[in-house]
């Protein structure tokens, strides 16, 4: 297949894809529901499950339940947690997609799903109206951008390079490969290192290899 052809928008019909979306909605109502910061929530948890190497949503469900079973507000006490529920079973959809389980990648993002709902129900009931629905195109654009800057933040921190050029030449095609593969992303390949150093600096990648000479 030819990776210099360019797709309008991505194939939003995976579970990695739909796990993105779903973190960037939960991002959103945070921002909404909290007054936090932009990319406060994602970046939280994607940090949470980076540091801890694994997520255990069915522990997290019996912990809420269990600390929500006897408050006066039952399950409205928990909104912050249900969005870190939701955003759990999206993660380990993420995961099992790219250990090649699309079955079960399937079921987490429906249990996401469900949680999520939850999620706009208390907002619903607090604000008396429903959040609006995201525009396909624009919210898998932005979320295929999360999850392929994502994937090339951690290649190049796994390798030992000279430079973010010399990052960016090394895990280009790389990159790309996982952009078509999980996102339905066809990335033009001249345009791909800009993009890809884009990624990088907006995450603030430092080469390995700078850091020792330093």
């Amino acid at each position: 297949m030819d990776l210099t052809e360019e797709e309008p928008l991505p194939n939003i019909k995976t579970p990695m894809m739909q796990a993105a979306i779903l973190i960037d909605t939960l991002d959103d109502l945070f921002v909404e529901m909290f007054g936090r910061p932009e990319n406060e929530f994602a970046a939280a948890m994607l940090a949470d499950a980076e540091k801890s190497g694994e997520v255990d949503p069915e522990k997290m469900v019996s912990d809420f339940f269990s600390e929500n079973a006897e408050h006066p507000e039952g399950l409205w006490h928990g909104g912050i947690t249900m969005m870190w529920i939701s955003a759990a079973y999206a993660l380990r959809a993420v995961v099992l997609s790219a250990e090649g389980n699309m079955a079960d990648a399937w079921v987490s993002i429906c249990d996401a799903n469900y949680w999520l709902g939850l999620i706009k129900g208390i907002r619903a009931e607090r604000t008396g109206r429903m959040p609006p629905a995201h525009v396909k195109g624009g919210a898998a654009i932005k979320a295929r951008g999360q999850l392929v800057g994502d994937h090339a933040y951690r290649l190049a921190k796994s390798g030992n390079y000279t430079s973010r050029a010399d990052a960016v030449r090394k895990i280009k095609l790389d990159v790309m490969l996982f952009a078509r593969e999980q996102c339905g992303w066809t990335m033009s390949e001249l345009q791909a290192p800009d993009t890809i150093d884009g990624y990088l600096k907006q995450r603030g990648y430092t080469p390995k290899a700078s850091q020792q000479e330093g």
